[in-house]
């Protein structure tokens, strides 16, 4: 799989957010667009236009991601989400050893009618 690295972190630009994101903590199942494997991870916040999610992998930025939510419990989030996504990963860092998760990513959904 060309998209996801095996290790070292690195960082994309980190977009301008223009809408507010709401905390969250979502069970998620991910893959690179057109890409058999699939990852778990949880979307640590959304927004009406994007999402950042945490995951054992790392992604690069530029790649297109799938993302659907593996449980159908939005509660708390105080806003309504898509249980489907498609989105361009805009960055990716390595979280420190305290996490539970490896690495979290920012995402922009595409836009679609």
């Amino acid at each position: 799989m060309d998209h996801v690295v095996e290790a070292s972190s690195f960082v994309g630009s980190m977009e301008k957010r223009s809408d507010q994101r709401d905390a969250c903590d979502l069970p998620v199942e991910w893959a690179c667009f057109n890409a058999s494997a699939r990852f778990h991870g949880r979307m640590a916040d959304a927004s009406g236009r994007g999402a950042c999610v945490q995951s054992d992998q790392p992604v690069i930025p530029g790649t297109a991601v799938l993302v659907r939510l593996t449980s159908s419990d939005g509660s708390g989030l105080g806003r309504a989400i898509h249980s489907l996504m498609l989105a361009e990963v805009k960055w990716c860092r390595a979280l420190p050893n305290t996490s539970c998760w490896q690495y979290r990513f920012g995402m922009k959904c595409y836009e679609y009618f």
